[in-house]
């Protein structure tokens, strides 16, 4: 209320009078306060007219007058209409007898409180679409919306119009609703029913003609071809060709269903349609084929920025989109050409207009018949929003390396847009002229509204440091928009402000649409000359050992080094231990090489090479090769011409070395053996004691002689077996490959010699036959073969991975350096290594399976290995394949459970079979659990590393069982690698030293291997694997078996020659061999070791017919075979010796023992009977 205050008494008598902290003085100097109250303020409503009769609210104010108030008046005055909502004021004067007035103030709200009115609209039925599927219409229109107030009221309607309501008997109230200004809502109900636009049609089809797409399908809705098909009826479609031969059939169809076939085979010709419906109505009809469709292309949509050289780089464009494809259906692809780019310009309205043109890229393909297709590329290309403070950035100083041009570089506008997403560009173009840096600016479309001017100035003249001092100016005559980039607070206002740091853009004019900025730019030469050997030919470089010395004389490997700067001044090349060299420049060959030889002696692991360029500026480059001597020199092989055997006994062992005359080899012999050329019969039966190994595909039979291990029944036989024990199981280098061509030869002679055959065989039936054997993976585990160990490695963080084929010669062969490698084990089946390494952008976690194949170099990513819900990755550090599944082993508590995890090596997703106990506290020096495993590939066995414990286990992971094998080496307490294979497990740890071998036959550590790993790393993997067996076979065939430390020599032997064959092998596995013709002779005199004792036989014995003789029907007696035998009859001498004893040939066994030349004893006694007469006499009483 407003309120004006005066007061006097009747007889104007001053009465000062203080009232709200407010004196009033009236200007007849007399003092006065009367006070008035008003009614508060109220909200009066309009009537049907919008329209309002002021009330009268006179009676309603107070007030306190001493004098008598001769007149109260009200404005507006009661009864006065008002037509206009919202506040009133409403003044009511009080005057007295002395013409003293007062007056109070106050608002009434005039308030519309009538809803809108409707004229009805009657209940409404809509038919269903071709889709048997309704959109409701728009009601709006159907109803007048009157309101007193507002002429114009807002009207909805719920649900909206277009809204699809469903199919044949649906009910639904649509509301139409109108709001007037006051706010006030009514609605008017209309009820909508849904009814079939052909329930009561019959059917009735009609031709079609089709287009096919670039699938080769034409497809269609069953109501492009049947009028009258109803929405509450099933239908089936039959398509047919003119001939008959059914094309396409369908069933349970409504009038919405697409049918879709192939249609290539029938374009030409006319195919009948028959459709029938539920209620057995029926109609047929014609399918065409379009013949004129030429090629089909499909245009893209693409929004760039004006200055987006994406557009106008063709290349570029290309690269990153390609042309669209342009098919011709049932013919395939088509060349796609560009046509011409179509520019539709816009017009500039500064901060309305975002769009500066439309480019419409045209392009075109042709059939045979010259028949053209064509589409476009859209191209939208928007302006650059309004700059601001917040789109502008000029560094205050920018350094560059070597006029390295080719980064991002200078003042970068920012830009945001609506429509599109944000972006930047650089306003310097900088190039490198003649040796000097050019700042130009960079080339807009004037579309774009911008133009850029750059002023530049060179100081010093140093080559290492150079300085330039920019001047750029922008200015803008077309923003596209606002923009939403701002700095809080500006950076500053226009010319003749503040001072403002030298790298802030500083508006110039007041609208800002001109801006300038200034900065220092340093071009430094810190970058060392870009030294380079690793190319495909230089990461590891492999030279030969001479053949008279253990060493390779070699130059280092060519370096590649580049400085485009200050210049290379000086490229060196070092080999720790054995020296250093400068290399010169070959302009030829573009390269800087050595003209200095090292002399590299042989070794298990590679020559490290460090290569190291200085330029002008005293920055050094480096890089590094390695050189690996091989010695591929054989052995010279020398057999003694002149040996002679004496035999002493009727079986005797001349040692091998007997035989060798000098055999020499360039580093060192490693095993020398002997055997006889026809090894496989003298001496030996080995068709005696044969087995079946093999079935060939056709049923012919690989089979394989068994040598006897009792030295007391053959011990020809029991010397080869135990040479071949010793060549199998004492480490023996280059053993395996003399035990398997022992094998080999051994297989060959019993499937060649002791079997009878239907047909003729030779030595390339049984070698065909055996290589078709070493695919059954069961036949070459058979085969003692050394074990090639994959060893790789990762780094938390790192790149710098490593990973290497390691032979057991000790040598080490690069592989790949990008992918780390966590655990490994081998696929035998499949011929693979598998190893897991680092997902993308998670270089700890080893959940990625790889494969790599045998002797191969390049991985193959297989997939992520993930729980077994398929959502989450899970790490796997160690691999085994056992009985054809994969295991996978988890050392750390992690998302997941410690333990081993059955890998599906289809769908990669992990199964935990074993948990495995483990250090409680995860983050020990040496790790928890069980790390590296791997699988025996013979017992199929799953051995694992425990770190927890410190051992080598055996793991169950059926039963959930760990038993201990053995206990870590000495000193070792962390193994991340395991490998499994040749009967031996590897422990491989990762740290450079050695590989741990531990024998699983003779239960011991043997000599470790020294490991080819040159960092320590964090984590290591290991795996086994045997190199392609098919490669050995000609090795092994040229080689053979009979070799052993000695030659067995028989009586058999004597007065003739027996060839002898020497071998001679290196420990790199080279050989030779050499041959002698060895004399056997006998020179032991005979002795009459037992004499056939004399004796005497009575007459009767002598006559007596006792005796077979051949060629006699009936008995004989001694005196007939005498007669016989002084005839000169042999039977008749053998018979004789028979009765009475005889001399045969024989030697004295060890245990003194007479024994025949199989070394059977022989029986010494001589049994005869003979027969003698008595004479008795006996007195009998008579």
């Amino acid at each position: 209320n407003l309120m004006s205050y005066s007061r006097k008494d009747c007889r104007d008598n001053f009465t000062p009078l203080q009232l709200a902290k407010a004196n009033y003085t009236a200007d007849n100097g007399r003092s006065y306060v009367n006070l008035i109250s008003c009614p508060p303020g109220t909200v009066e409503f309009v009537d049907a007219n919008c329209e309002l009769v002021v009330p009268d609210y006179r009676d309603l104010i107070t007030f306190n007058a001493p004098c008598p108030v001769v007149d109260t008046t009200q404005s507006p005055a009661p009864g006065t209409v008002i037509s206009s909502l919202g506040f009133t004021q409403i003044s009511i004067t009080v005057t007295d007898m002395n013409g003293d007035f007062s007056t109070c103030d106050f608002f009434i709200t005039v308030v519309d409180s009538i809803s809108p009115t409707f004229t009805p609209v009657m209940p409404d039925t809509i038919q269903t679409d071709l889709q048997c599927m309704t959109s409701l219409p728009d009601y709006r229109d159907s109803t007048m919306v009157m309101d007193n107030c507002d002429p114009n009221p807002i009207i909805t309607q719920d649900p909206a119009p277009g809204t699809d309501i469903g199919g044949v008997g649906t009910n639904v109230t649509v509301y139409v609703i109108a709001e007037d200004a006051s706010g006030n809502v009514d609605s008017l109900p209309v009820m909508v029913t849904v009814i079939d636009s052909d329930a009561d049609s019959e059917l009735n089809c009609r031709d079609i003609n089709l287009s096919l797409d670039v699938n080769n399908l034409v497809s269609f809705q069953l109501a492009e071809i049947v009028q009258g098909a109803n929405c509450s009826e099933l239908h089936s479609i039959k398509i047919e060709t003119e001939a008959g031969a059914l094309v396409f059939q369908a069933d349970g169809l409504i009038r919405s269903s697409y049918i879709s076939f192939p249609a290539c085979n029938y374009r030409f010709q006319r195919l009948k349609a028959t459709v029938t419906n539920s209620t057995g109505q029926s109609c047929w009809c014609y399918i065409t084929f379009k013949q004129s469709q030429g090629p089909i292309l499909n245009g893209r949509s693409y929004e760039f920025w004006c200055f987006d050289t994406l557009v106008t780089d063709m290349d570029k464009y290309f690269s990153a989109f390609g042309m669209p494809v342009a098919t011709i259906p049932c013919f395939g692809e088509v060349p796609t050409n560009f046509v011409a780019d179509w520019v539709i310009p816009y017009d500039c309205v500064p901060g309305i207009q975002d769009t500066a043109k439309v480019i419409l890229r045209e392009y075109e393909a042709f059939d045979k018949e010259g028949r053209r297709g064509s589409a476009y590329d859209t191209i939208v290309l928007y302006r650059i929003p309004q700059l601001t403070n917040g789109s502008l950035f000029c560094a205050e100083t920018a350094t560059i390396y070597c006029s390295d041009t080719s980064s991002a570089f200078g003042p970068v506008v920012l830009v945001g847009n609506p429509y599109i997403g944000g972006a930047s560009f650089e306003l310097i173009d900088l190039k490198l002229i003649d040796g000097e840096l050019v700042f130009d600016p960079i080339d807009l479309d004037p579309k774009c509204g911008l133009q850029v001017h750059v002023d530049y100035w060179k100081y010093g003249e140093s080559s290492c440091d150079q300085q330039y001092k920019v001047v750029v100016e922008l200015k803008q005559n077309c923003p596209g928009g606002p923009s939403n980039l701002f700095l809080d607070p500006p950076a500053t206002n226009v010319v003749g402000g503040p001072p403002i740091p030298p790298n802030v853009w500083v508006p110039q004019t007041a609208d800002y649409t001109y801006w300038k900025c200034e900065f220092w730019v340093n071009d430094l030469d810190t970058l060392a000359p870009v030294v380079d050997c690793k190319d495909d030919d230089l990461l590891l470089t492999t030279v030969y050992t001479s053949d008279h010395e253990c060493a390779a004389h070699t130059y280092v490997p060519p370096v590649y080094v580049v400085d485009d700067w200050t210049g290379v001044k000086q490229v060196k090349a070092t080999i720790d231990g054995i020296g250093s060299t400068v290399l010169f420049y070959n302009e030829e060959k573009e390269c800087y090489e050595s003209h200095t030889q090292f002399k590299l002696p042989h070794r298990i692991l590679p020559y490290k090479v460090i290569y190291e360029a200085y330029d002008s500026c005293h920055n050094i480059g480096l890089d590094s090769c390695y050189i690996r001597v091989k010695d591929l020199t054989r052995p010279v092989a020398v057999a003694d011409k002149g040996v002679t055997v004496s035999l002493s006994d009727k079986k005797v062992w001349v040692d091998a070395q007997t035989f060798d005359e000098g055999s020499w080899d360039n580093c060192e012999v490693n095993l020398l053996l002997a055997r006889r050329k026809d090894w496989y019969e003298a001496c030996i039966n080995l068709c005696d004691s044969i087995d079946t190994c093999y079935v060939g595909e056709h049923h012919d039979l690989l089979m394989q002689a068994f040598l006897e291990n009792n030295k007391h029944v053959d011990p020809v036989e029991a010397h080869y077996a135990k040479t071949l024990e010793w060549l199998c199981n004492d480490g023996q280098a280059c053993g395996e490959v003399i035990y398997n061509a022992w094998q080999f030869d051994l297989m060959k002679h019993a499937t060649l010699n002791c079997l009878d055959h239907p047909y003729a065989v030779d030595d390339q039936y049984f070698e065909n036959l055996f290589r078709q054997a070493l695919n059954d993976y069961d036949f070459s585990l058979k085969w003692k073969n050394p074990s090639t160990l994959f060893i790789g490695t990762s780094r938390f963080g790192f790149s710098a991975n490593e990973s290497y084929y390691l032979d057991m010669n000790g040598t080490a062969t690069p592989l790949f350096d990008e992918l780390g490698a966590w655990g490994a084990t081998t696929d035998f089946a499949n011929k693979r290594i598998l190893f897991t390494s680092s997902y993308e952008g998670f270089n700890n976690e080893g959940n990625v399976l790889y494969a790599l194949p045998f002797g191969g170099s390049t991985p193959v990513k297989l997939g992520r290995i993930v729980n077994s819900d398929g959502n989450d990755s899970i790490r796997i550090d160690g691999l085994a394949m056992s009985d054809g599944v994969l295991y996978g082993s988890q050392q750390f508590d992690r998302a997941y459970s410690r333990g081993i995890y059955k890998i599906d090596i289809e769908t990669l997703k992990a199964e935990l079979v074993l948990i495995v106990p483990g250090d409680p506290a995860p983050a020990t020096p040496f790790g928890s659990g069980i790390g590296g495993i791997d699988a025996d590939p013979q017992s199929q066995i799953i051995y694992g590393a425990d770190d927890y414990n410190r051992q080598i286990v055996e793991i169950d992971v059926i039963n959930g069982n760990l038993t201990k094998i053995a206990d870590y080496p000495e000193g070792v307490n962390d193994i991340d690698g395991v490998a499994v294979g040749s009967g031996r497990i590897f422990l491989v740890t990762g740290t450079t030293g050695s590989v741990y071998i531990y024998s699983l036959a003779e239960a011991k550590y043997i000599t470790p291997a020294e490991s080819p790993i040159i960092f320590n790393e964090n984590f290591a993997a290991g795996a086994a694997y045997m190199p392609m067996l098919d490669d050995l076979v000609d090795t092994w065939s040229q080689i053979g078996g009979g070799w052993s430390d000695a030659v067995p020599f028989s009586c058999e032997d004597a007065c003739g020659p027996v060839t002898v064959e020497i071998l001679v092998m290196d420990y790199w596995c080279n050989w030779s061999k050499a041959w002698t013709d060895v004399w056997v002779e006998d020179k032991t005199p005979v002795n009459v070791a037992k004499d056939v004792v004399d004796g005497t036989i009575t007459c009767k014995v002598y006559k007596d017919n006792d005796y077979t003789y051949p060629g006699e029907e009936h008995p004989v007696s001694i005196e007939y075979i005498v007669e016989q035998a002084k005839n000169g009859e042999q039977d008749a001498y053998a018979a004789l010796d028979g009765i009475f004893g005889g001399y045969c040939k024989a030697w004295v066994d060890p245990y003194g023992n007479f024994v025949d030349i199989d070394g059977y004893e022989i029986d010494c006694d001589i049994p005869f009977y003979d027969s003698v007469c008595y004479c008795t006499s006996y007195y009998e009483q008579v």
